[in-house]
């Protein structure tokens, strides 16, 4: 068995323990509460990003498509007449109107649900109700906005920003190390939703430390995994990873896939895969679990600047005709446990915050990756546009810890 090449790109490497990690700044508490910042966010960060929004196995059928009603953007993927996929804002061209309605289904075509105009699976413009009426009216241009769509093998991902690099250039280190997972064969295990009253920081700090994981998961992940020992790995652009050992000798949890009889992932018979949990995290929203049989799949999205949604897909091996395999009822009702977990803190940190405002969060080694997701946050909307006492200053980008 083999490990994986770490990838040149690789900016740092930390390990546990106090002299394996520069200081941190504390991350200050009002930038969960600054309205400015939310919206800078929105506009620098999500609004210029790769988003997950799903899979290539959910848009099997010419016209297959899915709605993503996101806050700052309503955008749908569909399977188009030449077989891509395309996306595009969910708005009329006329006076912004949805065009489709249901979340998920099989189109022929997409019509405005106010005053009927056509758009066919390319986005173009091929029916105006009352026509004539119009004056100087110029179809060739009123074509659905077209938004962004690439893939990381079967993953599917959009961007609103029509000058970003490309989806694979931008997480350039996790394509070329974990593509092969990526690219295997996978199916939608299953599927579920969940909002929290909280700023979506809050959200995603959450996973992207495993401090906490001997504390509110001491009954599930905990019995696993020595948090403890875990080694996270810094990327460019803000994408980490995070190597949580198993325990050598864990106690049972239904959650282990690790003795299970489901096939494997591809380039999983490794000690990487074999020895840890493996978290990857794709900026600025996303978090992959690889274990040898499939992955859970985090996606977090803020609806108000004290409101946030995480999406959970489970992805395995595809198993070809017959039901699913049992074992994975057992083992995604385990995860929702442990997300459930960490959702019921949410608020409560939430409502914390909005009491003590002034305070500083003071960050320990194990948390450099909530560090990291702030100061890349700053880097992406530029300092000198976010209040001096909000701002977090990139000290791992020039750090010699390794």
């Amino acid at each position: 068995m083999t490990d994986i090449a770490t990838p040149e790109s690789l900016a740092m490497r930390l390990g546990p323990g106090k002299a394996n990690t520069p200081k941190l700044p504390m991350i200050p508490r009002a930038r969960y509460l600054d309205k400015a910042l939310y919206l800078a966010e929105i506009e620098h960060v999500f609004r210029k990003s790769w988003l997950h929004v799903g899979h290539v196995s959910e848009f099997k059928e010419l016209g297959s498509y899915r709605l993503y009603d996101m806050s700052f953007a309503p955008v749908f993927v569909v399977r188009a007449r030449d077989g891509k996929l395309r996306a595009f804002l969910n708005s009329c061209t006329h006076r912004g109107a949805t065009v489709l309605k249901e979340k998920q289904g099989v189109a022929r075509s997409m019509t405005c649900q106010y005053h009927g105009w056509t758009f066919d699976l390319n986005g173009k413009l091929v029916g105006v109700t009352d026509e004539e009426s119009f004056q100087d009216l110029l179809p060739k241009t009123l074509s659905l906005v077209s938004v962004r769509c690439e893939l990381w093998g079967g993953l599917v991902f959009i961007n609103l920003d029509p000058n970003a690099p490309a989806l694979l250039e931008s997480i350039a280190p996790l394509a070329s190390r974990f593509s092969p997972m990526t690219n295997a064969p996978l199916r939608m295990i299953s599927t579920h939703s969940w909002e929290a009253d909280c700023n979506w920081k809050v959200m995603a700090d959450a996973f992207r430390e495993s401090y906490h994981t001997n504390f509110i998961h001491r009954r599930s992940t905990a019995l696993i995994a020595e948090a403890d020992k875990a080694t996270r790995e810094v990327y460019a652009n803000g994408h980490s990873t995070e190597f949580i050992p198993f325990r050598q000798h864990k106690v049972e949890w239904e959650g282990s896939l690790q003795q299970s009889t489901l096939e494997r992932l591809p380039s999983t018979d490794n000690r990487e895969f074999l020895d840890n949990v493996l978290d990857v995290n794709v900026f600025p929203h996303m978090l992959i679990a690889f274990l040898t049989t499939g992955f859970p799949l985090l996606s977090m999205f803020p609806i108000a600047i004290d409101r946030s949604r995480i999406d959970l897909t489970w992805y395995g091996m595809d198993w070809g005709t017959g039901p699913q395999p049992e074992e994975w009822n057992m083992v995604t009702a385990a995860f929702e446990t442990v997300i459930g977990e960490d959702l019921a803190t949410m608020a409560t940190i939430q409502k914390s915050i909005a009491a003590d405002p002034g305070r500083g969060i003071p960050l320990s080694g194990r948390e450099a990756l909530v560090y990291q997701l702030h100061a890349e946050i700053d880097r992406r909307i530029g300092p000198d546009n976010i209040a001096a006492n909000l701002r977090v200053p990139d000290v791992l980008e020039h750090s010699e810890v390794s």
